[in-house]
């Protein structure tokens, strides 16, 4: 499902916002840019430009995506090597599975 860009990057980009108001949304098509910037205040999630690259799938695939992303690329917080750094609270460990978690809810 990679997508390859077939020009330049435009001056000025464009704004899209999806509100998800039904199971239903999250079947919606979705066209990726490597140049896109992905927001999600839900999950205080933000994706800078370059991250994942480019891809056409739905907003259940990107979301798929993301969370596949954060635990291949975040060994030492997924697994028995995460420790409490600041030794108060919460694991590190905890929070990250805790984050993971809404990506499910």
């Amino acid at each position: 499902n990679e997508v390859k860009g077939g020009g330049e990057v435009p001056q000025k980009g464009t704004c899209h916002t999806l509100r998800v108001l039904n199971a239903g949304d999250f079947s919606r098509d979705i066209l990726k840019s490597d140049t896109c910037h992905f927001y999600l205040p839900e999950l205080q999630l933000e994706l800078e430009m370059g991250t994942l690259g480019s891809m056409y799938t739905t907003l259940e695939g990107l979301l798929g995506k993301i969370e596949k992303n954060l635990v291949e690329g975040n060994p030492f917080f997924a697994g028995d090597s995460a420790t409490n750094h600041h030794g108060t609270g919460k694991s590190t460990q905890a929070k990250f599975r805790e984050f993971l978690g809404k990506f499910s809810a």
